[in-house]
């Protein structure tokens, strides 16, 4: 990892580095202008290369000054997280649900600022059982709910944030 006052002392450099090559460049324009006006895109071609390398060279300059910028954010601790409550609307998903909510629940989220509910959208399948082997596997995180009847996600997700 570069340090900052490398990142500084690097920004002259390739500043320079770049000028001079700009410069090494267009010393022979006329030359290359001669050689491209032979042919009949030549010139519209040599025009639209130098704009793109404009535009490219203005690019790299502008990524080099913001890295030099960038200040990392000092992470909060886990009591500044706030407490979410994540809605998983499910819908024929079969096991799919139990493998969400176990990921959800691995999640790098301190366990007591999360909590899980999962609405079963009337699934024609065994999506019910899934969720409630979830509910059994993780008891005081997940709380479910079931429609009777298929009502759509909007329906599931209004659901679960009425509960939630």
């Amino acid at each position: 990892m570069i340090t900052a006052s490398a990142k500084k002392a690097l920004l002259p450099f390739l500043l320079i580095l770049m000028t001079s090559i700009t410069i090494s460049f267009y010393t022979d324009i006329q030359s290359i202008w001669n050689l491209v006006d032979e042919y009949p895109m030549g010139k519209a071609l040599f025009i639209l290369s130098n704009i793109f390398f404009g535009i490219h060279l203005s690019v790299f300059i502008w990524r080099i000054v913001l890295s030099m910028k960038y200040k990392p954010v000092i992470p909060c601790t886990d009591e500044e997280l706030p407490t979410v409550t994540v809605i998983v609307p499910a819908y024929n998903e079969g096991r799919q649900v139990l493998d969400t909510i176990k990921s959800i629940c691995r999640s790098d989220y301190p366990p007591e600022k999360i909590s899980i509910v999962g609405v079963d959208d009337g699934s024609k399948d065994d999506t019910w059982y899934w969720l409630n082997q979830a509910e059994k596997e993780f008891p005081d995180r997940v709380q479910l709910f079931k429609q009777p009847k298929n009502r759509g996600k909007r329906h599931a997700l209004y659901m679960g944030f009425k509960q939630g």
